[in-house]
């Protein structure tokens, strides 16, 4: 009986060995992996290489040198009405102080982040955007290719980039440190705390406020000294047209801008289930409305908003928060 006793305590403690080695083991392991984990940001940044889906993807891609940051003007944070003349609500919004894109982003700049490996070629090609059409209204960055003559690479400097999906917008202002204006940031940035229709005001639209005063080329009067089609009206700028008090340039100079809709976004037509929105107008320039794109751009890049538009070829400018 004392032998079977001794013999069961023996195996009880063997398999105590075992089990507290097994116990060892796990841990170790346990170890290793909250090591790894620990280590992998680090180690992602520094490669710049890991791939964990759009948002970690855009984040973890290098960023610009900083000689390639657009330049920016400060905006003071303030409340401003966070909507259109043509919109029944009035929301009014508080915004923090922060920096915005002086001109929107150019064909030369959104060159060099592609270059650079932090963009993409402009995702949209259908309605607006189709390489067949020429001028503003159309694919800037197909058409001033590095090829594209003595004065492309002039015309590229200040030629805003178009017809890119909000997903490479939010790209490209990810890689300068920034990010796509919120519609309230974007209203306050252009025409101050109070609903006007044009960044100069209410006044009406003329050559002499904006480069042209209507979007159809064909007709009489629709531009101011040249043709619509032309990509070299874009050196109006250098001529003294008003700007809003801000400072900011080329204001609506494309059919439309986008705006980033999210969290931050306070207007219902642009609601936080979209992929984003643009700020266009009935006229040139005109700030009428806020209109929300679908999600389903990125499947199905002819659906569009509820007012079943097609793909515009917007320009975009990027906003970095002002340290308080």
């Amino acid at each position: 009986m004392i032998m079977a006793q001794r013999s069961r305590i023996a195996d009880a403690a063997s398999r105590k060995t075992d089990t507290d080695g097994q116990m060892r083991r796990r841990g170790s392991a346990r170890q290793r992996l909250e090591r790894a984990a620990f280590m992998l940001p680090w180690l992602c940044s520094f490669l710049a290489g890991c791939d964990g889906g759009d948002d970690a993807s855009v984040a973890q891609k290098p960023r610009a040198p900083k000689e390639l940051v657009p330049e920016s003007v400060l905006i003071v944070g303030a409340d401003t009405v966070a909507a259109t003349a043509l919109m029944k609500s009035r929301p009014t919004a508080t915004v923090a102080s922060f920096r915005i894109s002086k001109a929107p982003t150019s064909v030369a700049q959104y060159r060099q982040c592609m270059e650079l490996g932090g963009c993409q070629t402009p995702a949209w090609d259908r309605g607006m955007c189709l390489q067949s059409r020429t001028g503003i209204d159309g694919p800037t960055l197909a058409q001033l290719s590095a090829d594209a003559g003595p004065n492309g690479s002039d015309l590229a400097q200040t030629t805003p980039v178009t017809c890119v999906s909000p997903k490479q917008a939010k790209a490209y202002c990810a890689w300068v440190g920034g990010r796509l204006p919120a519609p309230e940031e974007w209203l306050l940035a252009v025409r101050g705390r109070d609903m006007h229709r044009f960044a100069w005001g209410d006044d009406p639209l003329t050559c002499e406020r904006h480069w042209r005063i209507a979007f159809d080329g064909t007709r009489a009067g629709a531009c101011c000294g040249g043709e619509c089609s032309s990509l070299a009206e874009q050196r109006v700028q250098k001529s003294d047209l008003p700007a809003p008090a801000s400072g900011l340039a080329q204001v609506l100079w494309t059919m439309s801008e986008l705006v980033a809709a999210g969290e931050r976004a306070v207007l219902h037509s642009c609601p936080s289930s979209v992929a984003g929105c643009v700020v266009r107008g009935l006229v040139p320039a005109a700030i009428d409305s806020i209109v929300s794109i679908s999600n389903l751009e990125t499947t199905n890049p002819t659906l569009v908003d509820s007012a079943n538009l097609a793909q515009e070829p917007a320009s975009f400018r990027c906003v970095w928060e002002e340290a308080s």
